[in-house]
């Protein structure tokens, strides 16, 4: 969820809505354009005169999140593909990757000073997540990205202790059958083996994110920090 406040001259600024629970933090997305995107194509989109993008976690220039790992958490979530149910799983779990999402020829340009783009999350006792922000995507799980282009960054931060920042992208991640336990891992197995080559394996196979002519230009100074940038 976002929430978004046109300020006229200034530019847009989109900052995270707060209401979220102590241990939601892997559940913020906030973007210039999108909060999170499951699924599709997005094609020939331009967001322009962006000043600021901040949030707990996930944040973009563009989208927050992007692609299907990230519903599942470390929770897990119940999905419906192909009229089978699949399970819980932990991190990304790999049936669900069949719901690609892709971008094609997407620009984001911001004020001429520079937009900011922070996640501002940080952990408490005994948490351990990762906060990530990016001056296009804040997290990219099995994305496929081309003649995409953030314009006009001043600077991305992140936790300097648990955040990932970059000027494109702050987190970028692929997943398979090795981030499942060994009971998940046989039920997926045995969907996969009655799926045969043109069934089930075929529909979600191993997405790995891809990204092709894309790039970030920052204004004079721009700067990227974070403890991993």
């Amino acid at each position: 969820a976002y929430a978004s406040d046109d300020t006229g001259s200034a530019g847009l600024r989109v900052k995270g809505v707060t209401s979220y629970s102590a241990d939601d933090g892997e559940g913020c997305y906030v973007g210039g354009g999108i909060g999170m995107a499951i699924g599709g194509e997005l094609r020939r989109i331009s967001i322009s005169r962006l000043n600021q993008v901040e949030g707990k976690n996930n944040v973009g220039g563009f989208a927050g999140c992007v692609g299907p790992g990230e519903l599942l958490g470390t929770g897990g979530l119940d999905l419906q593909l192909l009229g089978l149910s699949l399970l819980k799983a932990n991190n990304l779990l790999a049936v669900g990757q069949g719901i690609e999402t892709s971008l094609r020829t997407v620009t984001v340009t911001g004020v001429p000073a520079g937009y900011t783009v922070e996640a501002y999350g940080e952990n408490g006792a005994g948490e351990n997540r990762v906060f990530a922000a990016g001056g296009f995507f804040g997290r990219s799980n099995s994305t496929g990205a081309e003649d995409c282009h953030a314009v006009r960054v001043q600077w991305v931060k992140a936790n300097y202790t648990d955040g990932n920042a970059g000027g494109f992208l702050g987190l970028s991640q692929v997943g398979g059958l090795a981030s499942l336990d060994d009971a998940e891992g046989t039920q997926i197995k045995g969907l996969i083996d009655a799926g045969g080559q043109n069934g089930l394996l075929n529909a979600v196979g191993y997405l790995i994110p891809e990204y092709s002519n894309v790039d970030v230009h920052f204004v004079d100074t721009g700067y990227v920090r974070a403890a991993c940038a």
